[in-house]
């Protein structure tokens, strides 16, 4: 069965909660019935039978993005669409950025991971560079193996944006460490290599957090782990 989602917006009014209610707690992922002149088609179909063809029939007023996540008890593809309006839309989401956060704060603290996740990406499509969001997001990834990479990708950016943020960092190492763990191979980075970026990223939050003696008891086995004596550099 194909669930199909909807949240229709003709104000500023961005907030996600019709699509968020009542979903499931499987992980965010890609469903394989999200394909062009599939489901794209029948939400669109739905879109406009339930009067909502001016959306769709005007493109340089509305835009619309489609969202993809496995929801449900069992997991079912979930399709969602939300239609932005395009002039109110930059003013409406600076508003609102904090208020998408704790939404999906919220969410992870009632143990729903996949309504967490999907409020992240909700929202990082509109504020694809937030530290926050990235961090949020990538501290649910990181709980399922197969998602590491994703989580790796988003603390790097996280890092470039806020290289003083020790939490950042020991985040960042933990992933490397599980993709080791997993034996999850990386473009361009041999098993050596991670071992050494685990050291770098452990060393820079040693130094932000120099109080810390579980940071530095981490260090020294990172090192021991490397074969490194601690070059301090950092690559992550």
């Amino acid at each position: 069965m194909l669930i199909i989602g909807r949240c229709l917006f003709s104000d500023p009014e961005l907030g996600v909660d019709a699509i968020l209610h009542d979903q499931g707690q499987s992980p965010m992922s890609l469903s394989s019935l999200m394909v062009d002149g599939d489901v794209h088609q029948m939400i669109d179909k739905l879109i406009r039978s339930e009067g909502g063809g001016r959306f769709l029939d005007s493109p340089a007023l509305f835009e619309i993005k489609y969202f993809q996540a496995e929801t449900g008890n069992p997991p079912e593809p979930t399709a969602v669409a939300l239609v932005f309006d395009r002039k109110s839309q930059p003013a409406a989401l600076a508003q609102s950025l904090s208020e998408k956060l704790g939404r999906a704060r919220e969410w992870e603290r009632l143990g729903r991971v996949g309504d967490a996740m999907l409020s992240y990406r909700v929202a990082l499509d509109a504020h694809p560079d937030n530290p926050e969001l990235l961090y949020g997001l990538a501290l649910l990834q990181k709980r399922f193996w197969r998602l590491l990479p994703r989580a790796v990708t988003a603390l790097k950016k996280c890092r470039e944006a806020r290289p003083e943020c020790a939490e950042y960092a020991l985040a960042l190492a933990e992933c490397y460490q599980g993709v080791l763990d997993h034996d999850i191979q990386i473009v361009g980075a041999s098993a050596e290599d991670i071992r050494e970026k685990i050291v770098d990223l452990l060393a820079a939050a040693a130094r932000l957090k120099p109080d810390e003696p579980s940071i530095s008891e981490r260090l020294r086995k990172a090192r021991a782990a490397a074969g490194s004596h601690g070059e301090e550099g950092f690559f992550g």
